[in-house]
């Protein structure tokens, strides 16, 4: 068991006044995922597997959701690859079996992300209040899941939907904001707390640079031509909701040291999604490139069976290859002009 999970284990044990007790002087960013837990275990019975299962569920469901993402907005093969991609992320591994709440905070930040893009796409008051509603249990899980707004703000500027839109994601945005005040104004009476942990350190900041220049270069290299269009039509392409998805949240994260990259480990949502649009922007173009037929004059001598196209690709004045040919190779073949 690890030692934050320790720290789940023994307080999701506890009877409910108590955990309420706990929460008033520690651990408030925690206290949904720790009540969660705790009928989790109720129901369940105490276990590591217990402990460990929901966090694994979540992160297949966020899987399961990027796939959908990238599917929406690059095509099926895209999204297929993507949610690959994303299980196969190291950090990914490390808290789907990690009973902590940030694989919980994934998927409903995975979520949000495919209800922004439909809602973009089909303006509707149930689509924006589910969007609304999804932050706002990301944000109760650990609210530091609101920073994804800002990312999700930035990806709306480089899709330019309608100003409606952009008014209905303003007002759930906001709700959602409003809805998390309360465990943002406790949690800051319990900085203390945390005071302990060390500022991040410089080998966590080449780490975090190298993977912001991967998801750039990936970006930049698959860069659109003339053609723009989505697969199915969206306003939001995959590289607008995949770049600010990676890099806002992780950028905005530095402004406090004391705080773990894992706090936003929903970035890498946008790190699946990029790892895999520049084999998506390859393949189209290699299957539209023509193929080259190559004609070759049948030799003199015995060579024509050696050296002729392979069967199937035959060309105008090009002589087929024959066993007879091969019998009699000199009678068929013609001098090279």
């Amino acid at each position: 068991m690890w030692r934050d999970e320790a720290a789940t284990w023994q307080v999701s044990h506890r009877a409910v006044p108590e955990i309420w007790h706990l929460l008033g002087t520690a651990d408030v960013v925690h206290g949904l995922y720790y009540l969660f837990m705790h009928r989790v275990f109720a129901v369940f019975g105490a276990s590591l597997l217990s402990l460990r299962l929901p966090s694994v569920l979540a992160i297949s469901g966020a899987t399961a959701l990027v796939t959908l993402l990238g599917t929406r907005l690059a095509g099926s093969c895209t999204g297929l690859a993507a949610g690959l991609s994303f299980a196969l992320i190291p950090a990914v591994q490390q808290y789907a079996q990690e009973g902590r709440s940030y694989a919980l905070v994934t998927a409903c930040v995975a979520l949000a992300c495919l209800l922004l893009v439909a809602a973009v796409d089909r303006p509707g008051a149930g689509r924006w209040a589910a969007y609304g509603t999804t932050v706002l249990a990301a944000a109760l899980l650990n609210w530091f899941s609101l920073l994804v707004l800002c990312a999700h703000a930035v990806t709306l500027a480089l899709a330019r939907p309608l100003r409606t839109a952009v008014l209905r994601w303003a007002v759930a945005a906001a709700t959602a904001v409003v809805g998390t005040l309360p465990l943002i104004m406790v949690s800051g009476t319990q900085t203390a707390q945390v005071a302990w942990i060390p500022q991040v350190r410089r080998n966590a900041l080449v780490a975090l640079a190298l993977t912001l220049l991967t998801g750039a270069l990936c970006a930049w290299l698959a860069r659109p031509g003339k053609d723009r269009r989505t697969p199915l039509g969206t306003r939001t392409t995959l590289t607008s909701a995949a770049l600010p998805l990676l890099a806002v949240p992780q950028l905005l994260l530095l402004a406090d040291p004391l705080v773990r990259p894992r706090y936003v480990l929903f970035s890498h949502l946008g790190l699946a999604l990029l790892i895999v649009l520049r084999a998506a922007r390859i393949a189209p173009a290699r299957r539209k490139a023509p193929q080259p037929r190559v004609r070759v004059a049948p030799p003199v001598g015995g060579l024509g069976p050696l050296t002729g196209p392979p069967s199937g690709e035959r060309g105008a004045g090009t002589t087929p290859i024959s066993a007879s040919a091969s019998r009699t190779p000199a009678r068929r073949a013609k001098p090279i002009a």
